[in-house]
C-alpha cells in the first residue's frame, strides 16, 4: 500500500485499537468502530477467533516491517477508492474499506461460533452502535475524572474494593486515600439523540461510555475453576481496574497512550502489549426519561459540587438539559442521573 506525496496537515491518529470485535451490519458486511484507518504507519490485522482460542489470520499488513508485510499475497489496493481486496481463507473475495471502517465478504460469511477481530489505528471513532439507518443528532460529551465511589452498602474498613488495583499491583481497599493514589474513573460519557427506530417509538436521547484501557486477546476467567486469573500489568504509572466480563483493563489519564503489557496467571507471554487507548465500556442504552415524546438536543454536565473530603463522597451525579414538545410547545427540561456502572466477573 503506497505512501504518496508530501505529508499534509491532517487529523491526528488515535491509539491502536487491539482485538476489536467487529459488529455484523448485514449482507456480509461487518463494521469497526473506527474510520479512516492508518495504513501507512501502523500495522493492521484481521483474524477469526473461535471459542476454544484458535485463531485464523485473514489479513495482515505492517508498513513498518522490513520488508513491508502484506498477507495474503494477492491483496490489491485501489488507489481511487482506497479499497483492499483479497481472496479469503473462508472462500470468495473479501474487501476492506479503511475509510468507512468496514469488512465485506463477497460470498459467504464467518462461522456462527466465531468472532471477527480487528487490530488497527483509526482517525475517528463512531459512538453509535447500530446500523439500522437511525438518524443520530446533537452529540454531547463530558469527561468524568471524579474519584471512585464504592457502594456505601459494601463499605467495610480495609475491605478490598473489587477489581481495582494500585499502580504497584496491590488491591485497593476501603479507606485507601483516593487523592494520593489518583483513584479516578476518567470516564468519557457520551449523549446523543436518536430518531424513532420504528412506528410507535419516540425520538429520544441515548448514552454510552468509554474509558482509557486495553482489550486482552485471552479470557480473564479460568474456564475450569470459573475464577478470575491473577492479572499483572507492566509499564503503567497509575492505578487500574480489570473487567473480566469484557476481557479489558481500564487505566486513568496518567497512562493515556502509554505502552503497557498485561499478563494473565503465570503466563510469560503478555495477553496484551501495546498502547493504552479508547475502549468502549458500556453499550448504547436509553437515557431514563419519564414520558419521552420528542426529546432533543441533550446537554450533559458533571455535577460541580465536590465534598472537601475525597473519602466521603456522594453518588456521582450528572446534570442533563434538553428540549421537548411533550407539553405541546418546545420547553427546556432538566434532571440528574447517577448511573451505577460497575464491572463483573462474568456476563
Amino acid at each position: 500500500i503506497p505512501i504518496e506525496g508530501p505529508i499534509a496537515m491532517r487529523f491526528a491518529y488515535l491509539p491502536v485499537q487491539s482485538n476489536e470485535r467487529l459488529v455484523a451490519a448485514g449482507n456480509g458486511t461487518f463494521r469497526a468502530r473506527g474510520l479512516v484507518w492508518d495504513m501507512q504507519t501502523a500495522p493492521t490485522q484481521l483474524k477469526l477467533v473461535y471459542p476454544d482460542g484458535r485463531e485464523v489470520e485473514l489479513f495482515a499488513h505492517d508498513p513498518l516491517a522490513a520488508p513491508i508485510t502484506l498477507s495474503p499475497a494477492d491483496s490489491t489496493f485501489d488507489r481511487d477508492s482506497g479499497l483492499i481486496t483479497f481472496t479469503s481463507r473462508l472462500g470468495g473475495r473479501l474487501t476492506l474499506d479503511p475509510s468507512q471502517g468496514t469488512v465485506r465478504f463477497g460470498s459467504g460469511t464467518i462461522p456462527a461460533n466465531a468472532t471477527l477481530m480487528l487490530t488497527y489505528r483509526p482517525t475517528f471513532l463512531r459512538m453509535s452502535v447500530d446500523s439500522g439507518g437511525n438518524g443520530y443528532t446533537s452529540p454531547s460529551a463530558l469527561f468524568d475524572d471524579r474519584y471512585i465511589t464504592p457502594d456505601v452498602l459494601n463499605w467495610v474498613p480495609a475491605r478490598p474494593i473489587p477489581y481495582w488495583f494500585l499502580a504497584d499491583g496491590s488491591q485497593v481497599r476501603a479507606g485507601t486515600n483516593r487523592a494520593n493514589n489518583r483513584l479516578t474513573h476518567d470516564r468519557y460519557m457520551l449523549f446523543y439523540g436518536r430518531s424513532a427506530a420504528s412506528a410507535g417509538q419516540a425520538a429520544r436521547p441515548f448514552m454510552n461510555t468509554m474509558r482509557l484501557g486495553v482489550r486482552l486477546s485471552d479470557p480473564m476467567v479460568d474456564p475450569t475453576t470459573n475464577q478470575v486469573y491473577p492479572v499483572r500489568v507492566v509499564g503503567n504509572t497509575g492505578p487500574y481496574e480489570i473487567d473480566p466480563a469484557q476481557n479489558r483493563v481500564y487505566f486513568t489519564a496518567l497512562d493515556e497512550d502509554r505502552p503497557v503489557q498485561v499478563y494473565l496467571g503465570t503466563s510469560g507471554t503478555p495477553s496484551f502489549a501495546g498502547l493504552v487507548g479508547f475502549v468502549q465500556e458500556t453499550g448504547q442504552q436509553e437515557v431514563p426519561i419519564e414520558q419521552a415524546v420528542n426529546e432533543q438536543s441533550m446537554m450533559a454536565l458533571v455535577d460541580p459540587f465536590v465534598y472537601p473530603n475525597v473519602n466521603n463522597l456522594r453518588p456521582p451525579l450528572v446534570w442533563l438539559f434538553w428540549s421537548s414538545t411533550r407539553a405541546g410547545n418546545p420547553d427546556v427540561y432538566f434532571q440528574t442521573i447517577a448511573p451505577h456502572i460497575a464491572v463483573a466477573a462474568r456476563r
